[in-house]
């Protein structure tokens, strides 16, 4: 021991220290052998998240190496093993659904305090995980409560039912209490003291539909007790109930992720009654700001000592899609340098100059932001408005290489990997949280960044629409209360101050969550694409109570059609603009199918004058109608089909004559029964020289239409088996080309499509096209070229296997097709009968054409009914978009002379001229 000096023996050599030394006594040596157990001294716990195995769990054959967790047991456990990165750690992600968090400001307050003491608790096994290198997190979001932990995987699992316990049985102390409670008053005090911070949340507030301000949560929160919170944790907290929904990345196997997740479910269900399956996730919707609104909200800075001011441009864009975001991510790359440029270095507006795409709950924006403590709000926005007008023309003149070289590096930003396994986490749980699921959201957008749909004109026409005079634009202006302008930074007459933001709210139309990408299929026209390529079509007929789908695919295409397919009913792609233009779309479609019959058909007459005559019509007219004329010369045709014998049938067929007979008693002339001798017939087009064929052009009925539709049909004779199979199987080869050109690689229209026609026992056939993009006049040259040029090439260059896969098709298809069940057997008979066609065993008769058809006789069938002109029997029916009429430069004008077709000016007139086609009846039939 160290010692006096008085009573130092020895001194240590280095530094003189005087120490003496003696030996232990024998008593004292006693008493330490016998000086039993001190309960006070103790061994600290085990840690109980050290890990004692780091071993890598063996992959499963089946498990994805790719960038796309999957669901592994119902919808509620998604699972991915982390195969990229293959180490003995996993993150775990988990929502809990709590509904109850968004209906009210009360609510959202005591979840979020109560989930700060939930944390605060666990702060006596944070010192133990971090040591062991675990992390975890809880937080609320939207209307749920989300749990992250992540670290070595051999005792994550114990952490995160730690986590859960915790969750759902808070021991609450009440000094703890007043604690938390004063951090998240300073909080909610404070969370706006920056002025870009404001900016944002009053433009979040506005658009997001279940949001509250922070006054809100502060009056709530400061009478709130520790009372208050007990009586919410008993009565209020789970109310309506509590759904998990997890993920498990990572070096866990299936098992145990299925194990985990549904622990935590039986734990939480111990407290909370389940929400319905479809509503762990509260409808994310988006406020809807108005096209040319240009909508202002003006508010000072909450703190009384900022110098800057804050002007910040939102412009609502669309649901997102591919194409949308990887425009939008296009821009951004090119506007950001010239957007800096002007505004802070050569107008010097400010220190902060910046630009970005937001994606608000599957609606797309774009962000313009300015701070400054030198300009006034108003003089920001006006440079703003000033550069983004001088925008387009720097978009014009920009070289195509240099556009080239923005497109390059969005795909190379698109295409780097994940470097780490936390930024896999992070962006699989985005895509799940988001119910987006587009887990290859960059490999699709850089696909689309290469492919020939991203071109420079385009990304003008989307700035013009989103930047232009209709924009959906929302301004953001915070005036810092300390700012050198504040004097003359005053209010704009028409804007909107904060507490205002309830009311205009209120007023603006709802958007529902977009889930145009939730799936991995986000085109609109991705579909019919992916059939073109895989050798098939898809076609839509609607009847009166319902609609029939029909897609056709090869056999390797199918499951994967079948699941875009589906998508379609689980996330329907419900774009406002496009249902808009469909509607027109339809609209245009009726109005050319009317004029081809209206042209064809000895007995169609214009709709407006039957518009008009409805109009005019009274009830006592119509009454004397049905009582004297409507059964005038009415010819009676009766079909009995099923299990019904000859009595049977004769007993019924008795009653209806019976029942005609008192309606015609006061008819001029008897009714006729079993005569089909009078029907409607069609009539003949011209052949004529060069096959130069006839026009019949009319404007669209609505005048908003930028859609212009243009049909060519053939008239290709007296419909018998032989001319009916061959035209189908000639529609059936191509579908494909005819898609794959004109829409895919020319771009001419969206709508692209063929089709045999029937019309009063004469063959025709049709291939139209839809589009805004081109001229009537544009696509009919188009149209031609490939009529005549790309597609008997194509037939030509056919090899005989892929001949006979479509003959194998055909024959399949129409095997398939006929007298499946009663109803379909009735309904092809009874268009027999009234067709007076007679054939019914026309399935049979058509695939013994199809047995014996060959390639050859497919080539000369096509050359006789399309190309060869002194045969060639051809309509062109043009119906011209009203805002393509200014623009539009008719059809034979663009022609030369010899070959312009005969515009048809007069419809009566020129069907008076034509001869009818007088098909001969099959043989005689009765009941």
């Amino acid at each position: 021991m160290l010692c006096a000096d008085s009573i130092a023996r020895q001194e240590e050599e280095w530094f003189g220290v005087k120490y003496i030394y003696e030996p232990i006594s024998s008593d004292v040596v006693a008493a330490w052998s016998n000086c039993g157990v001190n309960a006070k001294l103790r061994y600290q716990d085990p840690n109980p998240f050290i890990p004692t195995d780091l071993s890598l769990v063996p992959l499963d054959s089946n498990d994805d190496l790719g960038n796309a967790p999957r669901r592994i047991h119902g919808d509620a456990v998604w699972y991915h093993s982390g195969a990229p990165f293959r180490t003995p750690r996993a993150h775990v992600v988990c929502y809990v659904a709590n509904p109850n968090i968004v209906e009210s400001a009360k609510s959202m307050m005591a979840s979020e305090l109560y989930l700060r003491l939930v944390k605060d608790s666990l702060n006596a096994y944070s010192y133990h995980a971090q040591v062991a290198q675990l992390t975890f997190d809880l937080h609320v979001k939207e209307a749920g409560f989300e749990l992250f932990a992540c670290g070595f995987n051999d005792k994550l699992p114990q952490l995160v039912r730690v986590m859960v316990n915790q969750l759902v049985a808070l021991d609450l102390i009440e000094s703890r209490f007043d604690v938390i409670k004063e951090e998240l008053v300073r909080q909610y005090q404070n969370a706006l003291h920056k002025g870009q911070t404001k900016a944002k949340f009053l433009r979040l507030h506005l658009l997001i539909d279940t949001s509250f301000s922070h006054q809100e949560l502060v009056n709530e929160l400061v009478p709130f007790t520790v009372q208050d919170m007990r009586a919410f944790i008993a009565h209020d907290l789970w109310r309506l109930g509590a759904r998990v929904v997890g993920m498990v990345h990572g070096n866990l196997s299936k098992a145990n992720a299925i194990e985990l997740i549904h622990g935590m479910s039986a734990t939480i269900a111990n407290v909370a009654p389940p929400v319905a399956k479809g509503h762990e996730w509260v409808p994310r919707l988006v406020r809807a700001i108005a096209p040319s609104s240009n909508t202002i909200v003006w508010d000072t800075s909450e703190h009384d000592q900022d110098v800057n001011t804050v002007c910040e441009f939102y412009f609502q864009m669309t649901n997102h899609t591919i194409e949308g975001l990887a425009l939008a991510d296009l821009l951004h790359s090119i506007m950001e340098e010239p957007l800096f440029d002007v505004l802070r270095t050569q107008k010097q507006l400010g220190y902060e100059v910046s630009c970005t795409v937001r994606v608000t709950h599957g609606i797309l924006g774009f962000g313009i932001t300015v701070v400054s403590s030198s300009t006034t709000s108003a003089s920001i926005a006006a440079e703003i408005d000033a550069f983004l007008d001088g925008f387009r023309q720097t978009l014009n003149d920009m070289p195509a290489s240099k556009f080239q070289a923005h497109v390059d590096s969005q795909v190379q930003l698109k295409l780097e990997p994940d470097v780490t396994m936390m930024a896999a986490t992070d962006r699989f749980w985005t895509e799940i949280s988001t119910q987006r699921w587009a887990f290859d959201l960059n490999k699709d957008l850089a696909t689309w960044l290469q492919s020939q749909h991203c071109t420079k004109p385009k990304l003008i026409r989307f700035f013009s629409k989103w930047f232009g005079p209709t924009a959906r634009k929302l301004q953001v202006r915070i005036v810092g209360q300390n700012a050198s302008t504040r004097q003359n930074d005053v209010p704009p007459a028409t804007c909107v101050r904060s507490s205002g933001i309830v009311q205009l709210k209120a007023s603006l139309a709802l958007h529902n969550e977009s889930k145009t990408i939730n799936t991995k299929y986000p085109d609109e026209n991705e579909f019919e694409a992916y059939l073109s390529t895989h050798g098939g079509y898809t076609n839509a007929t609607t009847d009166c109570e319902s609609t029939s789908f029909v897609f056709e695919v090869n056999a390797a295409g199918f499951e994967h059609a079948l699941d875009m397919f589906a998508n379609f009913f689980v996330a329907p792609l419900l774009h406002v603009n496009a249902m808009e233009r469909e509607l027109c779309a339809i609209a245009s479609d009726e109005k050319a199918r009317h004029l081809r019959l209206l042209v064809l058909d000895s007995t169609a007459v214009e709709t407006h004058g039957i518009c008009a005559a409805v109009e005019a019509m009274s009830a006592s007219t119509l009454a004397s109608f049905v009582k004297s004329d409507m059964f005038t010369n009415a010819r009676i045709t009766g079909f009995f089909h099923g299990n019904v014998d000859d009595t049977c049938a004769e007993a019924m067929w008795a009653l209806v004559k019976q029942h005609v007979a008192t309606a015609t008693a006061r008819s001029s002339d008897a009714p006729s029964i079993h005569t089909l001798d009078k029907k409607p017939h069609a009539l003949v087009l011209p052949t004529s020289p060069l096959g130069r064929g006839i026009l019949v052009r009319q404007p669209s009925e609505h005048v908003e239409e930028v859609n212009s539709f243009v049909e060519i049909y053939y008239q290709l004779g007296v419909r018998d088996i032989a001319s009916n199979a061959y035209a189908n199987l000639i529609q059936h080869i191509m579908n494909e080309p005819l898609y794959s050109t004109l829409r895919s690689r020319d771009q001419m229209g969206y709508d692209v499509g063929c089709c045999v026609r029937n019309t009063h026992g004469v063959l025709g056939f049709s291939i139209s096209v839809q589009s805004s993009a081109y001229s009537a006049s544009e696509i009919a040259l188009r149209l031609d070229k490939f009529v005549h040029v790309d597609f008997p090439y194509v037939l030509e260059s056919l090899d005989d296997d892929t001949f006979e896969a479509h003959v194998a098709a055909r024959k399949a298809a129409w095997h398939h097709a006929h007298r499946a069940n009663l109803d379909t057997a009735t309904s092809l008979y009874w268009d027999e009968i009234i067709s007076q066609r007679f054939e019914f065993n026309s399935r049979d008769l058509f695939l013994d054409v199809l047995s014996t058809v060959t390639k050859a006789d497919c080539i000369a069938r096509y050359h006789e009914w399309f190309v060869v002109a002194a045969t060639r029997k051809k309509m062109r029916v043009h119906v011209v978009g009203q805002n393509h009429r200014a623009t539009h430069t008719p059809f034979e004008s663009i022609v030369d002379e010899d070959v312009a077709p005969a515009v048809v000016t007069d419809l009566a007139e020129f069907k008076r001229s034509r001869p009818s086609i007088h098909r001969a009846c099959g043989p005689t039939w009765s009941v």
